[in-house]
């Protein structure tokens, strides 16, 4: 179920990279999600916040404390071709379980670079939430200097509050305006008819999440 739920899905998957680079993986920033039919991508806010400050964008320097994902690269080779993902459970809902919360954590680790995942169901495939942050411990070593270390939880933000905000985008002029003059998704696939080229499989139009 999980398999063919994710085959569904990942085409609707992006990746933000650093621009400009010699690596064969370029550094990961972030990660979103299609939303809409137009081609709107969801993800975090510090996602965007990296994003803007890094050289050449409209921002200045590069993204203080940002952590890339390290994950499809091993020293000296390419590691990794494709998105990881992983099963898990919600296992505490913020402040408390009701209708409209404000997070939950799920029992999986996460490192920098997945922030603005999608958490779906597996077996309907439906957004429950959005990456947002590894939750980390601090650690005192023999110096008494403060280490963060990564646990086994991660904190999402629900799906509830994209809905709603999507709900409010999708009706302002600037969206309107936008949409008129691009193409839809679907229609970029079809003529871009991309090949991936390590399995040779066409690029399908993402499948909306919700």
């Amino acid at each position: 179920m999980l398999v063919e739920t994710y085959r569904q899905l990942r085409h609707s998957i992006v990746a933000f990279i650093a621009p400009n680079t010699d690596e064969a993986v370029p550094p990961i920033i972030g990660t979103g999600f299609v939303v809409h039919e137009s081609g709107l991508i969801a993800t975090n806010d510090h996602v965007i916040e990296a994003i803007t400050a890094l050289p050449g964008s409209k921002g200045q320097g590069s993204p203080a404390g940002v952590l890339f994902l390290d994950q499809l690269r091993a020293p000296g080779w390419l590691h990794q071709l494709s998105p990881t993902i992983q099963t898990g459970i919600i296992s505490a809902v913020h402040p408390f379980p009701s209708t409209t919360p404000h997070g939950f954590t799920l029992n999986v680790m996460t490192q920098g670079g997945a922030s603005g995942s999608p958490v779906f169901n597996q077996e309907t495939g439906d957004v429950l939430g959005v990456l947002y942050a590894g939750v980390n411990e601090c650690i005192f070593d023999t110096g008494q200097s403060i280490h963060r270390h990564p646990t086994n939880y991660s904190w999402a933000v629900p799906s509830h509050f994209l809905v709603n905000s999507l709900n409010l985008i999708v009706q302002r002029e600037e969206f309107q305006s936008a949409k008129l003059r691009c193409k839809p998704l679907k229609a970029v696939f079809e003529e871009g008819e991309a090949i991936n080229p390590f399995t040779g499989e066409r690029q399908r139009a993402p499948k909306i999440p919700w």
